[in-house]
């Protein structure tokens, strides 16, 4: 899930007539179409007042656009990861099952890749998947030790960067292997193909408000490891496996590296943070009964379930309701930093030697009630009724600090404002 900001991108008449000429159509929900009892279980799992923010149901108080992608048939995503001295090259050929692109208030976007895995089972197949298939740019660079101008690439493929990444849809590869970074460039960080390929013009100038990977939403069916991890994640637990170094301790590590997005992290075990990090990232409210773990962090949202139990219940709630609830809380995140990047640009004009005050009042006016449209169709204190929703909602909320960064946006606009 790739979240930006519209603000490059023109109007939002611009944008609409923009998609719908590059093979992008509007995708309404429409209650009596399609899975009729997929889309009764989530009209009745949310609040009617929070569904305007989550589904584009065409209504006049939504704040949501959404937008399907035409791929073709046989679309897919592939992952090339180079050799190490742990791991052999290899690659990933995932297929997709959709490409959506949800509009917030026609400030902010998140364009989705919803993948599908049935090739990889194994464990760290699906912990590289995670890490490598969400790059969208180099997190570190090391200059050439032959000359000045260019940049050595190698030793952050090795680690924190696949080697490319491939989208091919209608027959069209769209090909990322990040060598645009191999030499000295104007900006520093470039729109990776595989999605600029798929967005129209008026969006290759997006500006994104996170940082170097995407957010993972992620199932794994795994018996094996489900069964080890029917485990009390509590607090004491955790230190004591890790003091004693005992065999819960596989399986909490294990854990840790999947919920955390980790590859091969080792984890101090004596060194309480990893307890306390674990526990705070982890919803066991079925751990012990199921072995299904929920783990929330600031970049991810994952479960791990058994196969068959997990394929017809938990695998369809983490593509649905919970999906949902995840591009919420994302999208709140990432409004919060627009506004932020609102503020910072009408600031700085306050000083400017053109400063013009009706113009300036007026930019300030607009944005005071932008965030109240913001605080009231956007963010809500719940979403629904359902304890396990509820739960997970404030897990993602917390993880994300978003109480804490809309507090004090409210009051810096306010304060600007008066």
């Amino acid at each position: 899930m790739f979240p930006f900001s519209l603000r490059a991108c023109g109007s939002k008449e611009e944008i609409e007539k923009s998609l719908l000429q590059n093979q992008w159509q509007r995708d309404q929900f429409e209650y009596q179409k399609g899975d009729y009892a997929d889309n009764y279980s989530l009209q009745a799992y949310f609040y009617e007042f929070s569904v305007g923010a989550i589904i584009d149901d065409g209504t006049e108080y939504g704040v949501i656009e959404s937008y399907k992608k035409e791929i073709g048939d046989h679309a897919t995503y592939t992952i090339n990861i180079s050799a190490t001295k742990k791991r052999e090259a290899k690659q990933y050929d995932l297929d997709i099952e959709k490409i959506t692109l949800n509009i917030y208030d026609g400030k902010v976007a998140i364009l989705s890749f919803h993948l599908e895995n049935q090739k990889y089972p194994e464990f760290q197949d699906v912990l590289c998947i995670n890490d490598l298939g969400r790059r969208i740019y180099p997190l570190f660079i090391r200059m050439s030790k032959d000359n000045d101008t260019d940049v050595d690439l190698a030793e952050t493929k090795k680690s924190v960067l696949p080697d490319s990444i491939v989208v091919n849809v209608n027959d069209v590869p769209l090909i990322e292997d990040f060598m645009g970074y191999g030499t000295k460039n104007e900006h520093p960080f470039m729109l990776p193909k595989f999605i600029s390929g798929i967005l129209p013009e008026c969006m290759q100038k997006v500006h994104w408000l996170l940082d170097d990977r995407m957010f993972v939403v992620s199932w794994y069916g795994n018996d094996d490891m489900s069964e080890r991890l029917k485990l009390s994640f509590s607090l004491d637990n955790i230190i004591d496996s890790c003091k004693e170094e005992s065999p819960q301790l596989k399986g909490y590590c294990d854990w840790y590296n999947y919920s955390q997005n980790y590859q091969n992290h080792t984890p101090k075990y004596k060194n309480d943070n990893f307890a306390a990090q674990l526990n705070a990232t982890t919803y066991d409210r079925w751990a012990l009964e199921k072995g299904t773990l929920y783990g929330v962090t600031r970049y991810s949202f994952v479960c791990l379930t058994s196969c068959e139990d997990g394929y017809n219940y938990g695998r369809r709630f983490m593509k649905s309701m919970y999906y949902y609830i995840a591009s919420l809380c994302l999208a709140q995140r990432t409004m919060i930093l627009y506004f932020t990047n609102a503020i910072t640009e009408v600031t700085g004009k306050l000083n400017s030697s053109a400063f013009q005050t009706d113009d300036i009042f007026n930019q300030i006016k607009a944005l005071n009630l932008d965030l109240i449209r913001f605080n009231n169709n956007i963010y809500f204190r719940e979403v629904t009724a359902q304890k396990q929703g509820i739960d997970i909602y404030n897990m993602l909320q917390k993880q994300m600090e978003i109480d804490v960064d809309r507090a004090e946006l409210n009051q810096e606009v306010a304060q600007l404002y008066q």
